[in-house]
């Protein structure tokens, strides 16, 4: 299929999930693919020294390889 990826970005509580919700809305099209959850499994699975996944190595690239083959299907 192929196709885009918007990545949005910022801090806590800066409403990221109102932005993904409306442009959900006007995208119906679109697939939500939050990285936060592909974090919840690699904790589950790696040790996470700082507390926070997205200090880890496996996470950022699990995030990328896993949203990138999202596009492809």
């Amino acid at each position: 299929m192929g196709g885009s990826i918007v990545w949005v970005n910022g801090p806590f509580g800066g409403g990221k999930t109102t932005l993904v919700e409306e442009l959900s809305e006007r995208l119906p099209e679109a697939l939500v693919y939050d990285p936060e959850l592909v974090g919840y499994v690699v904790r589950e699975i790696v040790p996470v020294p700082t507390g926070d996944f997205q200090d880890l190595a496996v996470w950022r690239r699990s995030v990328m390889d896993l949203g990138l083959r999202l596009i492809d299907e």
